[in-house]
């Protein structure tokens, strides 16, 4: 047998009773728990559990590890498939597809009067239609689903599933109490207050009402930890787009929390466009900020221009949380390259090999 379960049969019993390979192989322990007395059914995670492929009008579910709740009082059963399980799936309709569910299902007599007391892959036979939908499992089964197999109309040995797009995943996982889940667990609710787990690649928990982010942001990747970042941010002058052209326009930026530091670099080209003299330049910031308390914008960091050969002028960089951008004054006025008013840069188009620098920092919105 492949497929075991642990504390499901007694010595002596008709379905051979618990051997001491079902005891190590099966997960014990406490597992993330839904209510008092009982915990939510799902594989433990470990490599690719109960991964459901085929071959001809076969699938095949691998070896993995599971916990199906019963009802409260039954309790939870502990579930392992010890060697690839086969499951035979008929030919389909002839005029009709059907979706079938393959899973894990436990029987146990005691409980169900099924006359079984075992724990078996099992496929539930959809309905051909031109629209086929799930079968439901039989009211009060212990059934855990792996996969939906979408069987074509007209299948069989000599025409048979394509199993590269007929196959959707429907594996979930489980985890120890106080462990954190490590999938997007839907919409359910929690069951303690601090309960933790992953949903769109953040921590979030459970406060007695809703799942929430923590206070802190909690994004599982490596910028929260202060890598850099490269991209291209938007360049205009007065609104209108800019073209970087030959030239050179990049961004690189890093997130530690919620603070955000971005370096920008603009180098001229020959074929570079930055709109008409005295218009004023923005360039769009990595990530939405923080709003102010007055919606204003502040300033944020430095700049310099080097006119090429000539000067170098140096300027503030302004921040606007409402537009997310940014934006350069220096003297008073609008830091762009042709300007006359209020700053010393002279009032000539940029010229190639001229080059402008931001360095600036600021609270991310999340």
């Amino acid at each position: 047998m492949t497929v075991v379960a642990a504390w499901l049969t007694n010595r002596g019993d008709a379905a051979g009773g618990q051997t001491r390979a079902a005891t190590r192989l099966t997960p014990i322990g406490t597992w993330w728990p839904t209510a008092e007395l009982t915990s939510r059914s799902g594989l433990i995670p470990g490599g690719s559990p109960c991964l459901v492929t085929g071959t001809g009008m076969t699938a095949s579910v691998a070896v993995g590890r599971a916990i199906l709740q019963g009802s409260a009082a039954a309790g939870a059963y502990a579930v392992a498939v010890t060697a690839a399980e086969p499951v035979t799936i008929p030919n389909g309709d002839a005029a009709n597809p059907r979706r079938d569910l393959i899973g894990i299902r436990v029987y146990n007599n005691p409980i169900d009067a099924s006359g079984q007391t075992i724990a078996k892959v099992e496929r539930l036979a959809g309905t051909p239609a031109p629209s086929p939908v799930d079968p439901t499992p039989p009211v009060g089964a212990v059934w855990l689903p792996l996969a939906r197999v979408l069987v074509p109309a007209g299948a069989s040995a000599g025409s048979p599933i394509n199993w590269g797009t007929a196959v959707t995943d429907l594996r979930v996982y489980t985890i120890a109490a106080g462990g954190v889940l490590p999938v997007d667990a839907g919409n359910a609710a929690g069951s303690y207050v601090g309960q933790v787990r992953i949903v769109s690649g953040r921590l979030v928990q459970w406060d007695g009402t809703a799942w929430s982010e923590f206070s802190l942001p909690s994004t599982i990747s490596p910028s929260t930890w202060g890598a850099w970042t490269q991209s291209t941010p938007t360049w205009q002058a007065d609104g209108a787009a800019c073209t970087i052209g030959n030239g050179t326009l990049y961004q690189r930026w890093c997130r530690i929390g919620r603070l955000i530091q971005v370096r920008v670099r603009l180098k001229f080209g020959s074929t570079t466009s930055s709109g008409s003299t005295n218009s004023q330049w923005t360039w769009s910031i990595p990530v939405p900020a923080a709003t102010t308390p007055d919606s204003a914008e502040y300033a944020a960091g430095s700049a310099g221009a080097i006119r090429s050969g000539a000067a170098y002028y140096g300027g503030t960089v302004l921040l606007n949380p409402a537009t997310s951008k940014v934006s350069v004054i220096e003297g008073g006025s609008g830091f762009n390259w042709g300007t006359t008013l209020n700053t010393p840069f002279p009032s000539t188009t940029p010229g190639t090999t001229d080059s402008l620098w931001l360095s600036y920092a600021y609270e991310a919105a999340s």
